[in-house]
């Protein structure tokens, strides 16, 4: 299975944001579809950074290893099977967290990078 590591300060530095402006009235799908148009082929390892920094353990851990169960299938469909992933586990997190935290997710994505660590720091605070 695969390991997951802690969630070092500025994980997400090495990844693009998404504009704030973009994510505020965006539903699930919606963000979703930001995350894939954003992080493409990374979009796995964003998944699983940001639900390990909201305690989503157990829903980062059934996520895919690079690669896993995608290996056989085109581009396309691997994109669209992990799509497909993404936005049964978006469902399954606003059922754990409600409203609050889909949109403390929408504000870590729409955060410039360097405002990331900061972010970080005070991950134990939620805030509507």
């Amino acid at each position: 299975s695969c390991r997951l590591d802690s969630v070092k300060e500025g994980a997400l530095n090495d990844f693009p944001a998404i504009p704030k402006c973009k994510l505020e009235n965006a539903n699930r799908h919606e963000t979703v579809d930001m995350m894939f148009q954003t992080y493409s082929t990374k979009i796995i390892d964003v998944t699983r950074i940001v639900l390990k920094e909201l305690d989503q353990n157990d829903l980062a851990e059934k996520l895919p290893c690079h690669g896993e169960k995608y290996h056989k299938l085109s581009i396309p469909e691997a994109l669209e099977t992990a799509k497909q992933r993404l936005t049964t586990l978006a469902t399954r997190l606003k059922r754990y967290k409600g409203e609050a935290e889909a949109r403390r997710i929408n504000r870590m994505f729409s955060t410039e990078s360097s405002k990331v660590d900061s972010q970080w720091q005070g991950n134990n605070i939620r805030a509507d």
